[in-house]
């Protein structure tokens, strides 16, 4: 089962961006899994906001959060959107709901190992308080694996987001023609037949089918 890893510039790198240079405590030091009586998962489609909500949360005493998406915590034991399915493939990315193969990896329950990354997140999330009760977490391609999430977190709790689909088409190709331009090539390759923008309009529909 692969195992999710990102480099520590970029870790602390994301947690400065979420939690500020004021005081946090550290999953590693406290006993998370003692306090925490509530899950909440934002769910929505990338490019959605859920990256500002999260920020949000953050500043709320009464939550633990991850300084990256909860696919991204190193220790996430399920499929990602960054690395390949299979060799000389591109990386779900953004576009993770227009391959159905991808999409039925995403949905596959026996994908994943939620012991393991439970223990990974609580290690690796912060909170202003240590007695918050909530963790929150976001992952984008698991807007299909509620009823999973929700069978194996206590008491879980789901945040439904919904961005107007023209805003999130344009926020996936802009993205792929600025930061993701090292992969173009790459997904044009894959989808010889698809333009971006009908990858982009074909993955948001799905998403929200």
């Amino acid at each position: 089962m692969p195992v999710s890893s990102v480099p520590a510039s970029r870790l602390v790198g994301s947690t400065l961006r979420i939690f500020g240079h004021g005081a946090v405590v550290y999953g590693a030091a406290h006993d998370v899994a003692r306090v925490v009586t509530t899950h909440l998962f934002t769910v929505c489609p990338n490019n959605s906001g859920s990256t500002f909500l999260q920020r949000v949360l953050a500043t709320c005493r009464g939550t633990w959060n991850l300084p990256l998406e909860g696919q991204q915590t190193v220790g996430f034991a399920g499929p990602d959107c960054a690395r390949p399915f299979a060799p000389g493939e591109p990386g779900p990315g953004l576009l993770w709901a227009a391959d159905r193969r991808w999409l039925d990896r995403f949905a596959d329950p026996d994908a994943y190992d939620w012991p393991r990354t439970r223990k990974a997140w609580y290690f690796q999330a912060c909170a202003r308080n240590p007695e918050a009760s909530v963790f929150h977490t976001k992952s984008p391609p698991h807007l299909v694996i509620v009823d999973e999430l929700a069978r194996h977190f206590r008491n879980a709790k789901f945040l439904f987001m919904v961005r107007d689909p023209y805003a999130v088409c344009e926020g996936v190709i802009r993205d792929y023609l600025t930061r993701r331009r090292h992969v173009l090539a790459a997904v044009a390759a894959h989808f010889p037949d698809r333009t971006l923008p009908e990858l982009a309009a074909a993955h948001v529909a799905t998403c929200l089918a």
